[in-house]
């Protein structure tokens, strides 16, 4: 590939990750409200606890904090280390994950993916992520990114409910 082109196609993936990570913001905590299961592990987090998704190099990172009582929010910026840190190796690992090519397990194993923090408390996170998954979704999709694929009660309500959601502000931390 010429070198103008591979720029260019690094740029477009960079763009979609950062997009996805601003759905995400978004998707994560009207998904946490949604389902029990989320909800319950959401739980697992302590008060002000910060979670960070993102690239190993500078790039795009999704900051979410927890208020200790089951919700997660966009945290505003990186005022402090996170707790737990969820990082990608590269522009092209996140976008072979986020494109659902390989599912978190996946990329875990590759080496394309570390976790830094608690090991109970990345597996809660890696789940919540899924939920949202199999709600933003269609299943062919969603059985390629998560492991294991459970059809959560009342799914097409619940999923039109996220969608409407996403063309919402985000919530805000009380």
């Amino acid at each position: 590939m010429p070198r103008p082109l591979r720029i260019r196609v690094k740029r477009c993936r960079t763009l979609y990750i950062r997009l996805l990570f601003c759905i995400l913001g978004r998707a994560i905590p009207r998904a946490i409200q949604l389902s029990r299961e989320a909800k319950e592990e959401c739980r697992k987090f302590p008060s002000d606890f910060r979670i960070l998704l993102g690239l190993r190099a500078p790039g795009p990172a999704l900051i979410l904090e927890s208020d200790g009582l089951g919700r997660l929010y966009r945290a505003a910026g990186a005022e402090t280390s996170p707790d737990l840190e969820i990082r990608l190796k590269s522009v092209e690992a996140a976008f072979r994950l986020f494109t659902f090519q390989e599912s978190t397990a996946a990329s875990e194993a590759g080496g394309r993916l570390t976790a830094a923090g608690s090991l109970a408390l990345v597996l809660s996170f890696i789940r919540i992520i899924d939920t949202v998954e199999i709600l933003l979704l269609p299943r062919v999709i969603a059985q390629r990114a998560v492991k294991l694929w459970k059809k959560p009660d009342r799914l097409i309500l619940k999923r039109l409910a996220l969608y409407f959601s996403l063309l919402l502000p985000a919530p805000k931390r009380r």
